[in-house]
């Protein structure tokens, strides 16, 4: 049997043929499937990029990055500019206070629920029946759990929070691997595993650049705050005409 290698081709469908060791005659071939299957397929292979190599997975990262980071600066700008049009900037009207806690549940609890799924699959037990499900289900849980801390805490503390506790767990995560798994950071050096290694930094690197944003949400941003006051009902109506 031959059969095709995934990082040769976009497709993830597997292309294989059997062939008679002692004729070489096909017995066996792949068909094609429907062309909808095909699309479906290449799609999912060029989403994952299974067929490239490592300098252009690392582009396609930059690129994911890129992008989720201009998504989260749109949305944190469009609160900021509505936020100064407040009448009351201390007791927002009610749409403008969901829009903001449905951010801060988005950018700061969802990276954290990834986080927590790391976590989940290293501290569940292997034995424990339905494990995959768990850790599916915990990974929302934890979601909803930082959603729910958003609703109670003022939308600063709110920021504050999400992001110290992201910040900590992208930087025991290599620790964790290290004492939960035989890949650790130390192991994967010396046997030069390139992935591994790969991993335990970008984990560091992602816990400076949170601990830089819980930094700027903490200290900066309550500094600017400061200084902004809430404009006049008479200023904002000259602002709309």
């Amino acid at each position: 049997m031959i059969d095709g290698k995934a990082e040769h081709q976009l497709s993830t469908l597997g292309v294989f043929r059997i062939y008679d060791g002692q004729t070489g005659e096909v017995l066996k071939d792949s068909r094609p499937p429907p062309l909808a299957v095909q699309t479906q397929a290449v799609m999912i292979g060029l989403h994952a990029g299974r067929f490239a190599d490592n300098w252009l997975r690392w582009l396609y990262f930059l690129c994911g990055a890129a992008g989720c980071g201009m998504i989260a600066t749109g949305l944190v700008l469009w609160t900021v500019k509505r936020r100064r049009q407040l009448f009351t900037i201390d007791k927002p009207d009610w749409g403008f206070w969901l829009v903001e806690k449905l951010n801060i549940a988005t950018l700061a609890g969802l990276p954290l629920a990834m986080i927590g799924f790391l976590w989940l699959n290293r501290l569940l037990s292997l034995e424990l029946l339905g494990r995959g499900k768990w850790e599916v289900d915990g990974f929302f849980i934890i979601w909803a759990f930082g959603f729910l801390l958003t609703l109670l805490l003022s939308s600063r503390h709110a920021w504050r929070l999400l992001l110290s506790l992201i910040t900590l767990l992208l930087l025991f995560t290599p620790l964790l691997n290290s004492l939960t798994t035989e890949r650790g950071l130390l192991h994967s050096i010396l046997s030069v595993d390139v992935l591994f290694i790969s991993f335990d930094v970008m984990f560091f690197i992602l816990a400076l650049l949170f601990a830089y944003i819980t930094y700027v949400v903490s200290f900066k941003k309550a500094s600017h705050q400061q200084k902004i006051k809430s404009p006049s009902r008479s200023k904002l109506q000259m602002e709309n005409v």
